[in-house]
């Protein structure tokens, strides 16, 4: 097989991998219903709210960071040129397999979580690779 076409083949499983990723997470989430919504805020906050309070800025799970970042990873692997590019996107994959090496055993998605890590890795690899920063 020709490079080009390896790269073609890549490209389309990366996107085809964020696809799926970004699909899951909808599922994993559920219908989205009026009772879901969040109440609207007041646009100028009181001088008795403190900023940035937890309630305000929850903790993100390790799976869904995981796969928003994955899903980034792969965005960016499609239009992926320079060396500084690639780099970006072998970070990416990285941080998202970080993420998911995070995921409890005992949260509902861990066997996705520990499928994913060896694909990330190898999307990690190859990101640093065109980034001249692993030998082929």
């Amino acid at each position: 097989m020709s490079k080009p076409f390896k790269i073609f083949l890549l490209v389309a499983l990366l996107a085809l991998t964020g696809f799926l990723a970004w699909k899951f997470l909808l599922n994993a989430s559920g219908p989205t219903t009026a009772l879901q919504t969040q109440p609207e805020v007041e646009e100028t906050p009181s001088s008795d709210s403190p900023d940035n309070s937890p309630e305000d800025n929850p903790t993100p799970q390790p799976f869904t960071e995981a796969v928003r970042t994955a899903t980034s990873a792969a965005e960016l692997t499609q239009t992926a040129q320079t060396t500084e590019e690639w780099s970006t996107v072998g970070v990416q994959w990285d941080n998202a397999m970080q993420l998911m090496m995070k995921v409890p055993e005992d949260h509902e998605q861990y066997a996705i979580a520990q499928d994913r890590i060896p694909t990330y890795q190898a999307n990690r690899d190859y990101a640093f690779t065109n980034a001249g920063l692993l030998e082929p």
